[in-house]
């Protein structure tokens, strides 16, 4: 199990044992495959974990089903599962039953689950597996460090967080210290609300961060600002009704469409 809060690095430790993984099976080709999936999927039809697992590697990796399923018997790959706290909260407990049973016909097969430690000590089931770790807040010093690697870009980013204890808690998540650092890079300190809360500061913060990218990432404008962020916040909504953390346009059914226009024009296409 790899434990931790939102934004702790959960997927980015994950992520970094799959290369080094693939590093050592590129070495030895005998060594088991590694392969990356987001268990939030698996609530929308509840199949055994095999079959699960087959249709995802065919969904992501374009993996027939018939060769998936035989490295699944033959205990060719490590497993490396994101987001059980991102199954929807009725599944859960299921999910966990689910991959136990996996686990129990399967117990060759090396896997990695990871998990927000509040959702999965919440369960009233739990998974059969070794050992845990716990990916640990940032500290204050390595807050600190970090920032002033950063040089003069964000000095007065620094400034604010050394003067609000808020503000420097809400910073020992990786996640929103990386956020910070973009929104608010060569910003003067003026462009900061005084004596903020750490409420206001939070709002604030992503309304920065939103701006700024949109202006890093937009070269030819087809589309107004609102209209692209109307557009993400309806994808993103669509996204948690269905249980998906990875938007894949070929999965985008008709049925996420309410009104007439759109549904015409997603059946003409």
């Amino acid at each position: 199990m790899v434990l931790g809060e939102p934004g702790a690095g959960k997927t980015i430790t994950l992520l970094k044992l799959a290369e080094s993984l693939l590093t050592r099976t590129f070495e030895d080709l005998s060594q088991p495959l590694p392969v990356v999936l987001n268990l939030s999927s698996w609530a929308s039809k509840r199949k055994d974990i095999d079959d699960w697992l087959a249709q995802e590697l065919y969904d992501t990796y374009k993996v027939s089903k018939s060769l998936g399923k035989a490295w699944i018997n033959e205990e060719q790959l490590i497993l490396l599962l994101d987001g059980l706290d991102e199954v929807e909260p009725k599944y859960r407990n299921a999910c966990v039953q689910a991959l136990n049973k996996f686990f129990q016909a399967h117990g060759r097969t090396e896997i990695v689950v990871c998990s927000r430690i509040r959702d999965y000590e919440a369960l009233s089931n739990k998974l059969s597996l070794r050992s845990a770790i716990y990916v640990q807040p940032l500290t204050s010093q390595q807050i600190d460090e970090y920032l002033e690697q950063t040089g003069e870009s964000l000095v007065a980013l620094r400034s604010i967080i050394n003067q609000n204890s808020e503000i420097k808690a809400f910073a020992s998540s990786p996640l929103i210290l990386s956020i910070m650092s973009l929104a608010y890079q060569s910003c003067d300190l003026e462009n900061f609300p005084q004596s903020a809360t750490s409420e206001v500061f939070r709002q604030r913060l992503f309304d920065a961060y939103i701006k700024r990218m949109f202006q890093r990432r937009i070269t030819n404008k087809h589309y107004r600002q609102e209209q692209a962020t109307r557009w993400l916040i309806w994808l993103a909504q669509q996204m948690v009704q269905k249980s998906q953390t990875i938007f894949l346009i070929d999965k985008l059914q008709s049925n996420c469409f309410q009104e007439r226009q759109y549904l015409f024009r997603y059946r003409l296409l």
